[in-house]
């Protein structure tokens, strides 16, 4: 059985068969097919990457405009750095790239995800300095 998360928060089920079944929140099976969603790794790996990629892009642009335009764009600065740094663990840990599966999981995300965000900020802030100056 295929598990799709829509957009709205309900569960798209495909079986078998080909038959299709749309669940939301409110059904009582939800939580066991939503925590069933498995991302391989390799997609989680590859996701990571498009965000170091574009992350390290955005930081390029800013660098290069500051340089030859004496501009630069501020919110440039924050997301790129938030988009390298959730990149590269995303690349470490592929799973994080899925949904969590209970609450134990999502414990353990934002113990790890909390000091990465005060990394970013921290590493976007110097950034930020060193560009305006």
């Amino acid at each position: 059985m295929q598990v799709k998360v829509l957009r709205n928060g309900d569960l798209e089920l495909r079986d078998e068969n080909g038959a299709v079944s749309r669940m939301g929140p409110h059904h009582p099976d939800y939580q066991a097919y939503f925590r069933s969603i498995r991302v391989t790794p390799r997609k989680g790996r590859l996701a990571g990457a498009a965000c170091v990629l574009l992350g390290g892009g955005g930081f390029w642009i800013n660098w290069h405009q500051i340089v030859t335009e004496k501009t630069f764009y501020p919110q440039m600065i924050f997301f790129a750095m938030l988009a390298v740094v959730f990149g590269l663990a995303t690349l470490v840990k592929p799973e994080y790239a899925g949904p969590a599966r209970d609450d134990a999981d999502r414990r353990a995300r934002m113990f790890v995800m909390m000091p990465l965000m005060l990394l970013a900020m921290a590493a976007s802030g110097v950034l930020w300095y060193l560009l305006a100056d």
